[in-house]
């Protein structure tokens, strides 16, 4: 690739350590593109997550459990999606960049007291 382009490709981040559990629509972190802006969005639609402006958050009536590190649905009881893993992609898009793809981990869980 042409090493300008990369330079000015924007570094995506999530500013969290830890997600409280047991809480209905819980925010995961802020997302942020350093000094560029766009919109961002989930690559795979996922009922369990929400972006909401710069915010990554569980949707209402999702909630994480500690234990087994799972997401669960609160309305119905069970779990969101036997095949949840931590490791999300984030698209970002802006007029500079059509499409913009980064993996993140979301972090360990902490117990909510």
């Amino acid at each position: 690739g042409n090493v300008a382009e990369k330079a000015t490709m924007p570094v995506i981040s999530i500013s969290t350590t830890e997600i409280k559990e047991s809480i209905s629509g819980v925010k995961i972190g802020t997302l942020s593109s350093g000094d560029k802006t766009g919109t961002f969005s989930l690559q795979t639609p996922n009922d369990a997550l929400t972006i909401i402006n710069d915010e990554l958050y569980l949707t209402d009536g999702y909630l994480l459990d500690y234990e087994t590190t799972k997401v669960a649905n609160n309305t119905t009881g069970s779990w969101a999606d036997v095949s949840w893993t931590p490791n999300i992609t984030i698209n970002f898009e802006s007029n500079t960049f059509s499409s913009y793809l980064t993996n993140f981990f979301i972090p360990g869980i902490s117990v909510d007291m």
